[in-house]
């Protein structure tokens, strides 16, 4: 470059250099915000710097670069902590120590360095040390954090080797918070080359931290794991540090050979197996390497060889049986974790198949719990164990008595481990704690269950018993007086119920409750066909049902029926001579209670319940009931509070015109002579008489209407729901319309001015007439008087209503 350039360039320079220095001047170092400021400006500054740096001793005061790198350390952003410290370091500035009164270097002093390991800063370290390169002082800060400490942590092999050339440093330094030795720092990061430094030059691989960690733990718990490593720590291992600690334990009582196993480092369990580590010693939990194994996924047969191959020869045998804090063998884990080749390696070793853990589960227990394995475990227990445990404890119970059987059937996947245990003899009729056999379980359906799979399991039951000429007690009953056919009545399909009852099913056997397998089949929703399957497997059998039975509460089936809205099992019952004369209508805390609150929000589901609880009264009167007015009251409580009879509107008046209801509804039959399109067409009058409310209660549970398009059939659903319920409310608000006035008007003109009410204003009628509300009883006095003062009005009214 020619002197003219550098006489160019000299301003920009000056310019900088003077900008530096300015900034310098410009901060007040005791205000933390003005610190932060100088930084914020200092950056741009420095990254636009192009020419020769400068001294920066010509700027600043040593305490100042102090300064000035520790709060890059601790304020700047990532990027701007970089750039200041490597500007420092490039200028080639070097930190010079403080001197005490004794003319030595002070050691105690927090520097940019221990705040970078802190601040977990690593990348500036190895700039810092190019600044604070004095390794006569290892400068310590107030917890007693090292720079030799953190050159271990962070890899800086070069300044590591000179703090050990000038041997100022103890290589077991230990950081008095953590217990950390420089070997566990540098270990902590795989920093290996600073690792293998510290052992060549003394370290003691021994030492433990505070959570009782050695660098033994720390290798074995490291990601890589190849075992390279772990030769070269034995091999490097100081003679007055031999024998190693293998089995030197931390908190939580593991050992290296836990830690390797648990991270699957295959060569290091080999070395510790090697070097003596104990194959059988537990952590804090119980757990023994074993144990580990089988904790791993799907669970590595080649530990668990490795274990019984290398174990030193003072630990033989492995100790197979060995139980964990919750009574958990190795061979527990190994089937509860389906591994199947190290279940079948610790069987061939000896261990205890009926071994039972905390919870009283035996490894046989533990196969048939599981809803995704098969018969192997099963088989291997039976077949591989060893012949001192023969015969294999089949029905062994847990804490809650249940064999494995229970489980077996419980599970509900595996049909096969069910029949392998019954044909090695498990007891069909086992119960547990609970009272419950087998045959329970399995109609006990749960949620999840496949009614199929509940049934083949049950006809397998049978068959097999069958086949071993042993009795299935059919109608064993658990503590609360339920057989199997309670709980099949209660969750399962019409198939398990005829099962039963074809095989020896007691239909009139009562729980604790009193309740009869009928009475649970009139409480079921959504079965409201089940009752005739039930009379009818019961008449082919030639078994009686007794149709009166009595609860607890004095409740029959017939009132359990009425009081869940099962129209069609009312109509059996009535059929069956169900007795009438002692029958009590429900009253409204009962009356449609249990119908879940979803179903109203289908599109069907005010029409179904509404016309099921007026075909139940069709039903009852049919046979001779008289509906009292408590009883209708009840019905119309039931409806008001679903708002049965009140329209939405969310549909249009006349949502019916159209050509594509026109095709539909001619189509759709409701019976073999009315059309879904004649019945809507009808006069309202006319269409209330061409249907009993079971023929609404037939059409709502069949799936014509869902031919229609969706916005045709919430229309339709709701102006077929309007249609009974407005006849049910306008015959029985006539009736207390009569007495509200004490029958002072002519049933003709009560039938206009009811007929002209909306429901809402019936429904308060039947409440002001029976005492319950007083809102409308001014207004009918009011109307009764006009009528009676203007004979001339009912005269009108009266030839209106015959024109009409």
């Amino acid at each position: 470059m020619s002197d003219d350039s550098e006489d160019s360039d000299q301003p920009y320079k000056i310019e900088n250099f003077q900008k530096l220095k300015y900034l310098r001047e410009d901060v007040n170092r005791k205000m933390r915000d003005e610190r932060r400021k100088f930084l914020d400006q200092l950056c741009p500054l420095i990254r636009d710097w192009e020419d020769q740096l400068p001294n920066l001793r010509d700027i600043f005061q040593p305490h100042e670069i102090d300064t000035l790198l520790s709060d890059s350390i601790t304020y700047g952003r990532n990027d701007d902590r970089d750039l200041i410290v490597d500007f420092v370091a490039k200028s080639g500035y070097k930190d010079e120590p403080v001197v005490g009164q004794d003319d030595k270097p002070l050691s105690r002093r927090t520097t940019a360095v221990h705040l970078a390991a802190r601040h977990e800063c690593l990348g500036v370290v190895e700039s810092l040390f190019e600044i604070y390169n004095r390794f006569d002082v290892n400068c310590t800060d107030e917890a007693g954090l090292t720079h030799f400490h953190v050159a271990c942590m962070t890899g800086c092999e070069d300044v590591v080797e000179k703090f050990l050339e000038i041997g100022q440093v103890d290589p077991n330094l230990l950081v008095p918070k953590t217990g950390d030795s420089p070997l566990h720092l540098a270990l902590a990061e795989a920093h290996e080359d600073v690792a293998e430094l510290l052992l060549r030059s003394g370290a003691n691989p021994n030492l433990a931290n505070a959570e009782r960690s050695t660098p033994l733990h720390i290798v074995c718990q490291n990601e890589e794991g190849d075992g390279d490593f772990l030769k070269k720590f034995f091999d490097l291992t100081h003679e007055k540090y031999k024998p190693m600690q293998v089995d030197a334990a931390d908190k939580l009582g593991r050992t290296a050979l836990h830690l390797a196993l648990e991270h699957e480092h295959e060569r290091e369990v080999e070395l510790l197996l090697r070097n003596g580590a104990d194959p059988n010693r537990a952590n804090a939990e119980g757990l023994t390497p074993l144990h580990i194994v089988c904790l791993t996924e799907w669970g590595d047969v080649q530990f668990a060889n490795m274990l019984f191959e290398f174990g030193h020869e003072k630990y033989k045998p492995i100790r197979v049986d060995v139980a964990d804090a919750l009574g958990r063998t190795a061979l527990h884990l190994a089937i509860e974790r389906m591994a199947d080749e190290v279940a079948e390696l610790l069987l061939k070793n000896g261990v205890d198949p009926n071994r039972a853990n905390a919870e009283g589960s035996t490894p046989l227990h533990i196969a048939c719990k599981s809803d995704y394995g098969d018969d192997i475990p099963l088989k291997m227990l039976f077949e591989r164990s060893d012949e001192r445990f023969k015969p294999i404890r089949i029905d062994a119970r847990d804490k809650l008595g249940r064999t494995p059987l229970h489980y077996a059937v419980r599970a509900k996947r595996i049909k096969e481990v069910a029949e392998l245990l019954l044909r090695a003899g498990a007891d069909q009729n086992s119960t547990d704690v609970d009272g419950l056999t087998p045959l329970h379980f399995i109609c006990k359906r749960n949620e999840t269950a496949d009614d199929s799979e509940d049934i083949d399991l049950a006809k397998m039951l049978f068959e097999v018993c069958d086949d071993m000429q042993r009795t299935v007690r059919v109608n064993a009953r658990d503590k609360l007086g339920n057989t199997a056919l309670h709980y099949a009545l209660n969750w399962s399909s019409k198939e398990m119920v005829e099962l039963l009852l074809r095989r020896g099913g007691d239909p009139n056997l009562a729980n604790a409750e009193a309740l009869t397998p009928l009475h649970i089949t009139c409480q079921r929703y959504h079965s409201d066909d089940f009752v005739k399957l039930f009379f009818d497997i019961s008449d082919e059998l030639g078994r009686l049902v007794q149709v009166d039975a009595k609860d607890s509460k004095g409740r029959t089936p017939l009132q359990l029926a009425v009081a869940n809205l099962l129209p069609k099992t009312v109509g059996v019952l009535l059929d069956r001579g169900a007795d009438l004369s002692s029958f009590v209508f429900p009253d409204e805390s009962c009356f449609g209670a249990t119908i879940p609150s979803e179903e109203y929000d289908w599109l069907d589901g005010e029409l179904k319940e509404a016309s099921g609880a007026l075909a139940i009264t069709e039903h009852l009167e049919n046979k001779g009931y008289a509906l009292s007015p408590s009883d209708v009251l009840t019905i119309m409580k039931f409806f008001a509070q679903r708002r049965f009879f009140a329209q939405s509107g969310e549909y249009k008046e006349q949502w019916y015109d159209g050509e594509e209801f026109d095709t539909k509804g001619r189509e759709i039959m409701i019976n073999p002579s009315l059309s879904l399109y004649d019945f809507i067409y009808s006069r309202p009058e006319g269409a209330a008489r061409l249907l009993m409310y079971t023929d609404y209660y037939e059409l709502a549970n069949s799936e014509k209407l869902w031919k229609l398009r969706e916005d045709y059939c919430g229309a339709c659903f709701e102006h077929l729901c309007q249609i009974p319920t407005r006849r049910f409310f306008r015959r029985w608000a006539l009736e207390f319309f009569l007495e509200l006035i004490r029958y002072q008007l002519p049933i003709l003109c009560c039938d206009m001015i009811v007929e002209n009410l909306s429901n809402d204003d019936l429904w308060r009628i039947c409440l002001a007439a029976t005492g319950q509300s007083s809102k409308i009883v001014e207004e009918v006095k009011l109307m009764q008087r006009m009528l009676v003062e203007d004979d001339d009005m009912i005269l009108i009214i009266a030839n209106n209503h015959s024109a009409y």
